[in-house]
């Protein structure tokens, strides 16, 4: 009997954190599989993703103020809940002025102060206001730019402090473009009606800000902010632009820079923002800003300071009132972001003590979440999938060598850090004050501005942690060529501590592959060994690549987007596949018989002067070996979409074309059917006769397999990397049993775990509408399907739906 789902959906029983002693003991591990989640009655060969997940995705219920509840979802609620514990004890007590606890605790009870928030009102943010209201001029302008950019007020460009990308042992400080409401320029831009509804929904949502904070004539106000934001926008670099990292590193001294904005007062933005005695500074989109300094010249003084009003009212929407935060909300949250309804009150107040005192609970967080035991298991489980992307990197064909070289040698040195930093950042210069809210958040802003300002100063530091320990997310930092695995991650259900190694690999290991493959493919074929950015993969390497992954995306093309669909697609598939049996036995016959024929027919006198002699072999000749020049290496592709499999090669995927192993081309096939037909009509099946029997593919909504490619792809060769490094842990023995299933079969339900997701009916009507839909079923069913090893742990046959013939199969990494 199935049972009811248990505690691993249910919030009121997530994991507490425990300040006692860490266990050292030797642990009786567990299975790890959710046995009250599974579909055991179904057949894994069907739907694997229901198998394992169905009565979870049945009977569970979506938490009422979100749309969509995954495993990241529970991952978030176990650490906010362990965070809490420790937030709320610091502000049960009185600690003294400057400590970290009275830091923590008194801004999350200024958190919580809405009594007195309301109260202030607006009032905070009036300084603010006057100090906009005074520009007057150039000078005035360039100083309230640099004024926002250290209080983070969303500016028309940001300043970063990042590791230079030509030497990665120092800060480069660049710009990025910014300044816009919406995400992104498509949201002005686009005239699909979703779009056009946003932006009078923008309006309408600025207007009321304004009336809150008593802004005259709001409502034309607002209209004059969408006005000089849509012509911003129409500035923006594309998203795909922004990715071409080759074209962004463009360095200019100081005084080189009114080269490009004249219009502007660098000398007034340096001196306020104080890095004018920096090296140089970095500008991605040159073009970006010489569109803004023509906007300088063009816009009106008073339109651009209602613009820098919104913006400083914008950034501080939740750091005033009820109602401009209830107000930002029913915009940003509901419209914009789908979301059903605001966080409770005291998780919003975590968010916010994360976001400026970080390190501070991190560090309490590592003390009581992090045990010796799990590092260590981690740790190994790093080890092996390097190993195992190293055992089969040197058997890759597609690589060229020089290729293979390189990612072999990154791989050799690639760092993983487990759990969170050493060294921790010092919030002494931090005023964190009872009772002042948006003063703190504030003083806040500034201080964090000051800590990256001061990295111009500093060596990069080879203990710096990009992420919080509590987060949950790995992280691959490709200039340090290193991986972070927080502590935050490391937790049920996506890492059991009490499981044993094949569920663990499977969830876990499969998050933590696709990060390591990262470091020879996505982000880090474009950095070298010592994090500089040197794109190494030639052009043959991006050839090759794009074929292998258009054969995925042609395999995905064949999946459609809802459930009751696929046995339709399922059924037109075996015909298919019935089919080309046929043709395949009518070949053999037809071939066997020409054979006969050939056989039996009268030999030709040649006379010995006609005869033709062999050809010489050139020694030089490398048989069918094709030298391949080095090619210099090119622009990666900037977006997801990968060209169809034929646009390079005419690669047959898909299971219409299937043909048996040593089969000949259609072409042919039909050739030699019609010939021996005329010789021997009462044995062999007509060809026509064969071809009419196939029906037209159902029309029904399927996967973009070239728009999806992407994730498919990540998917696959997570899987592969991650069971290969499975086979390889120490003590995991694939043929153990425990609850029933094998390791192997472990391994792979671990994997369908992790892909356990609830959607509102809202959400998901709105992610089928995406041309970039991958439905999660299919994250599953999609990638086991390729692995060989899954077949045999399920005995999966050509009669299941999951079922896809071997030659289809599709291996990068």
């Amino acid at each position: 009997m199935v049972k009811y789902l248990t505690s691993t959906f249910i919030f009121l029983t997530l994991v507490s954190c425990s300040s006692g002693p860490r266990q050292t003991a030797p642990v009786a591990y567990d299975s790890g599989i959710a046995l009250e989640n599974m579909l055991i009655e179904e057949s894994p060969g069907k739907d694997f993703h229901r198998y394992v997940n169905g009565h979870w995705q049945d009977y569970g219920i979506v938490p009422e103020n979100q749309h969509q509840y995954d495993v990241y979802d529970e991952l978030d609620q176990r650490a906010h809940q362990a965070i809490l514990q420790i937030i709320e004890r610091a502000a049960r007590t009185r600690y003294g002025n400057g400590t970290d606890e009275q830091k923590v605790g008194d801004l999350y009870q200024s958190f919580l102060d809405f009594e007195r928030r309301d109260n202030f009102g607006i009032a905070p943010l009036k300084p603010i206001i006057e100090r906009i209201n005074a520009i007057e001029n150039r000078a005035d302008f360039a100083k309230y730019l640099a004024y926002a950019t250290k209080y983070n007020y969303n500016p028309p460009f940001n300043l970063r402090f990042e590791v230079d990308l030509q030497d990665t042992s120092k800060y480069m400080v660049t710009t990025w473009q910014a300044g816009l409401g919406l995400p992104d320029k498509k949201y002005y831009l686009s005239t699909e009606q979703k779009y056009r509804d946003l932006r009078r929904a923008y309006r309408e949502h600025i207007t009321r800000m304004f009336e809150l904070a008593g802004i005259n004539d709001a409502e034309l106000a607002a209209r004059k902010v969408v006005v000089l934001e849509t012509e911003l926008a129409g500035h923006h670099e594309d998203k795909a632009d922004n990715r071409n990292i080759d074209s962004l590193y463009n360095k200019f001294l100081y005084h080189n820079l009114p080269q490009i904005m004249p219009y502007f007062d660098w000398k007034e933005y340096m001196s306020g923002t104080g890095i004018f005695n920096a090296e140089g500074l970095v500008v991605p989109q040159i073009n970006y800003l010489r569109g803004l300094n023509e906007m300088l010249v063009t816009t009106e003084l008073a339109d651009w300071k209602l613009y820098f009003t919104w913006h400083a009212l914008h950034a501080n929407a939740t750091h005033l009132t009820r109602n401009i935060e209830r107000q930002h909300f029913a915009f940003y949250g509901k419209q914009l972001r789908q979301q059903k309804g605001m966080k409770p009150a005291k998780w919003r107040a975590v968010d916010a003590v994360n976001n400026v005192l970080g390190d501070i609970v991190g560090k309490t967080y590592i003390d009581e979440q992090m045990t010796r035991q799990k590092q260590q298991r981690v740790s190994q489980m790093s080890t092996n999938q390097i190993r195992a992307l190293t055992i089969q990197l040197e058997d890759i064909e597609w690589l060229y060598e020089s290729t293979q070289e390189t990612a072999l040698e990154k791989l050799e040195g690639l760092k993983v850090q487990v759990g969170g930093p050493t060294s921790w950042r010092d919030y002494a210069n931090l005023d964190i004050k009872f009772g002042d809210y948006f003063g703190n958040r504030q003083r806040a802003a500034l201080f964090d501005y000051q800590s990256r300002r001061m990295r111009l100063t500093q060596t990069v530091s080879p203990n710096q942690w990009p992420i919080l320990p509590q987060s949950t997310r790995m992280t691959y930092l490709p200039e340090a060529n290193k991986i972070f695995i927080p502590a935050g991650s490391i937790q049920p259900p996506l890492f059991d501590s009490n499981a044993e190694d094949a569920i663990n690999y499977g969830a876990f290991g499969t998050v933590l592959a696709d990060t390591i493959i990262a470091s020879i493919d996505r982000e880090g074929r474009n950095f070298n060994r010592s994090g500089v950015f040197a794109p190494w993969w030639y052009g043959r390497d991006k050839r090759e690549y794009r074929i292998l992954t258009a054969r995925l995306g042609d395999q995905y093309d064949m999946l459609a987007i809802h459930e009751e669909d696929d046995a339709a697609i399922h059924a037109w598939v075996l015909q298919e596949r019935q089919r080309q049996q046929l043709l395949a036995e009518q070949r053999a016959i037809a071939a066997s018989d020409a054979e006969l024929i050939e056989q039996n027919r009268p030999e030709e006198q040649v006379s010995p002067e006609n005869e033709l002699a062999p050809q010489e072999i050139d020694d030089d000749s490398d048989g069918n070996i094709e030298i391949m020049p080095a090619v210099a290496p090119e622009t990666l592709p900037a977006n997801d979409e990968l060209p169809a499999s034929q646009s390079t090669e005419d690669i047959s995927t898909n299971v219409a074309a299937i043909q048996p192993d040593g089969g000949d081309s259609n072409a042919d096939s039909k050739q030699q059917t019609t010939k021996v037909g005329d010789h021997n009509p009462e044995n062999v099946l007509d060809s026509a006769a064969v071809e009419q029997q196939s029906i037209a593919m159902p029309s029904l909504p399927m996967v973009d397999g070239r728009k999806t490619v992407y994730k498919a792809i990540r998917d696959v060769n997570a899987l592969s990397i991650s069971l290969n490094a499975y086979k390889l842990s120490s003590g995991s023995t694939a043929t153990s049993t425990a609850d029933g299933f094998t390791g192997m079969q472990r391994f792979f339900i671990g994997y369908s775990q992790r892909w356990r997701v609830l959607y509102s009916e809202e959400r998901l009507l709105e992610l089928q509408q995406q041309n970039n839909y991958l439905p999660v079923r299919h994250r599953v069913n999609g990638a086991v399907r390729n692995i060989d090893e899954f077949y045999q742990a399920f005995e999966v046959d050509e009669t299941d739906r999951v079922y896809l013939p071997e030659a289809l199969r599709v291996k990068v990494w």
